[in-house]
């Protein structure tokens, strides 16, 4: 619901991870963009490629993060951590994109459980915050079949385990599906698939870390926030678009 100030109600929230830089360029160049992921449309995740990797910097002085990194140190939260809000449509339905000025937080689906991505319980109605009108762009030029794959940066909450999950759905080539057993074992963690499954399930960032690309063994769909025919729908779009 949104208030008379501006501001949106939801449901609250937790941890963060981004990636590690070295030095300051690599905080220059995160900021102003990330590398794009091969246009592999093979059906498999690419050996030792991952997804955009979000950024945590200082700004203004004042710290927003200190972050978690690949190699394993813990991050905690820090500072402002107000998040902001806007809706877009589609063929699809209606989608609600939430970022903070570290990334994209969620894309969530209008009948998906409200608690299935934690959130605050108050979201500023921003569409033209920056990093809500990039999202809003690179979506708009995926529904119309102009674009195939995401530049963007993330604010990714979960646990380790999740957002390895959740990394790597952004190696699976457009217009290819993979299966949960072969995610699992692009993350080192060959008998996980069940738990990948789960974790799939809590991805907040639809279509854009693509969930929906990831199908049962049998080639059988499988749950997805936006619902089965959705994926069904995602999945034939990109088909027809390769």
């Amino acid at each position: 619901m949104v208030s008379e100030n501006g501001r949106f109600d939801r449901c609250a929230g937790s941890n963060v991870r981004s990636m590690h830089l070295k030095h300051p360029a690599a905080v220059l160049s995160a900021e102003m963009g990330l590398s794009r992921r091969p246009n592999n449309r093979t059906g498999d995740i690419p050996t030792g490629q991952g997804c955009n990797v979000q950024v945590a910097v200082k700004r203004a002085g004042q710290e927003r993060r200190v972050i978690a990194t690949d190699s394993g140190r813990e991050g905690h939260i820090v500072a402002d951590d107000r998040h902001y809000m806007t809706t877009t449509d589609s063929q699809f339905g209606e989608l609600t994109l939430v970022a903070t000025d570290l990334g994209l937080r969620a894309v969530k689906w209008p009948a998906e459980l409200a608690r299935r991505v934690p959130l605050p319980d108050e979201l500023t109605v921003a569409p033209d915050h920056p990093v809500l009108s990039a999202a809003l762009l690179q979506l708009r030029e995926y529904f119309d079949g102009e674009r195939t794959e995401f530049d963007l940066l993330f604010d990714l909450r979960g646990t380790e385990f999740q957002e390895m999950a959740w990394r790597a759905l952004g190696s699976i080539p457009y217009g290819a599906t993979t299966t949960y057993g072969r995610q699992a074992e692009r993350i080192g963690r060959p008998t996980a698939t069940r738990a990948i499954g789960a974790a799939n399930g809590r991805n907040p960032i639809s279509i854009i870390l693509p969930c929906h690309r990831v199908i049962g063994a049998n080639g059988d769909l499988t749950g997805f926030a936006g619902g089965i025919d959705t994926k069904r729908r995602l999945l034939a779009f990109e088909v027809a678009n390769t």
